[in-house]
């Protein structure tokens, strides 16, 4: 019988986590930012912080998954499609990184709009079911630079040095906790496309995602050894 649970952080979902029928919930943290806002949400709540964000546990497999879907040779931007809306702007986007020359990758989840198809001829288009366990983890990976628009994705991405460029435009979204590392790049106020371009230009960087297997089965090894 389980002796307590283990909730992984997904963006601010643990914002509305309600109490877990077993003993302890410890909740695994994708960085040490995050812990205040559990806290002011679930006080004293159980939580560990583990060397690299859950979703990067097996980034030397996404990493060899990717490399061969995108054109490295060429500046690769990951576009994390809106939910609702917004088409002209990301469109205008993703048309002007194409223009100069970007090798543009656009996700979105299935369950929200669809990525149009006019855009096709100047993106590679990617859902939620094409691999496992996401998109949100290998494309940004093999990327120069990501772009969301109103999504948390930035949480598992930033604390590994990954550039993101957040466009915050839903006012859930601008609420979000926004972490202030140098490779984090918030554009909210009046933004248009050519500021999203500009911006995606300037903090371009390609980042290695070392995994220290050893360092996570020992914080595996703790964080099953919970009392």
């Amino acid at each position: 019988q389980a002796r307590f649970h283990i909730a992984f952080q997904h963006g601010f979902d643990y914002q509305g986590q309600t109490q877990s029928c077993y003993p302890v919930t410890v909740h695994v943290m994708v960085d040490d930012l995050y812990v205040d806002d559990l806290h002011s949400h679930h006080p004293g709540s159980s939580y560990a912080v583990p060397p690299l964000p859950v979703s990067l546990w097996d980034a030397d497999r996404a990493l060899a998954h990717g490399v061969s879907r995108v054109d490295r040779t060429r500046c690769v931007v990951t576009v994390f499609y809106p939910e609702v809306g917004h088409n002209k702007l990301v469109s205008d986007v993703v048309r002007g990184l194409h223009a100069i020359g970007c090798d543009v990758h656009v996700k979105q989840r299935l369950k929200s709009q669809p990525i149009p198809d006019e855009l096709a001829p100047f993106c590679t288009q990617h859902y939620d079911v094409d691999w496992s366990p996401s998109e949100s983890v290998w494309l940004p990976i093999v990327s120069d630079v990501t772009v969301g628009f109103g999504t948390s994705a930035y949480t598992d991405l930033v604390p590994v040095g990954l550039q993101f460029i957040d466009v915050p435009i839903t006012d859930y979204s601008r609420l979000y906790l926004k972490p202030t590392d140098h490779n984090m790049h918030v554009l909210s106020e009046n933004v248009t496309a050519e500021h999203i371009i500009a911006a995606a230009l300037q903090c371009q960087c390609r980042t290695a995602v070392c995994v220290n297997h050893h360092i996570i089965h020992e914080f595996v090894r703790e964080l099953l050894s919970i009392d």
